[in-house]
């Protein structure tokens, strides 16, 4: 009880210092000696409560003690977040249809969740969305279709290619009409009969 009344002290110092909640947690967690993913509850349950947090970094954080609705709500809560890294984040398995609300978001990286299995098709709902990495999540099938309506879209990573039945998913012609798309990984599964 100690250490999370200490941790919820230093995140109030932390997001009274920076007006928000910044960029490097897991550097000022390591910084205070504290759990990374201890820091973020803290954070979760209301030291960054209404305030506006422009970057967030959950890279490669485990978070078994914090909910992914829990995690959600609080991110798109975020209205000013302008990139969001989830790389290796184990726990998540569903893009929720609330990431359509954080409609200032730039910069969304996916890559390497392990468990990803599907896409909110409000993906394509966020209309200053230039970076998509969704690179190395096995388990991610297709993205949503409507990927013509993310218009400033300049870098896609780990785009699945459909086949032509699939009436969900988006088809390898869709980013063609991408006026500002700049670079394009494609991750091609081999089908096994």
């Amino acid at each position: 009880m100690y250490e999370l009344r200490l941790e919820k002290e230093i995140g109030k110092e932390i997001v009274k210092k920076c007006g928000c909640i910044p960029l490097a947690i897991k550097a000022i967690a390591e910084d205070h000696e504290i759990n990374t993913e201890q820091l973020v509850r803290s954070l979760l349950v209301g030291v960054g409560h209404g305030k506006v947090s422009q970057v967030l970094d959950l890279s490669h954080i485990k978070l078994d003690k914090i909910t992914i609705r829990d995690l959600w709500h609080w991110i798109t809560s975020q209205k000013h977040l302008a990139y969001l890294n989830l790389r290796n984040v184990t726990k998540l398995v569903e893009l929720p249809d609330s990431i359509g609300k954080i409609w200032g978001l730039h910069i969304l990286i996916l890559g390497e969740c392990k468990n990803l299995k599907k896409l909110s098709a409000l993906i394509t709902s966020i209309p200053k969305l230039t970076v998509l990495d969704m690179g190395n999540c096995p388990l991610l099938q297709c993205l949503p279709q409507g990927l013509l309506r993310l218009s400033n879209l300049q870098e896609l990573y780990g785009f699945k290619i459909t086949s032509l039945t699939d009436v969900e998913g988006c088809h390898l012609g869709e980013p063609r009409g991408l006026s500002s798309l700049l670079v394009m990984q494609m991750e091609i599964k081999e089908e096994i009969h």
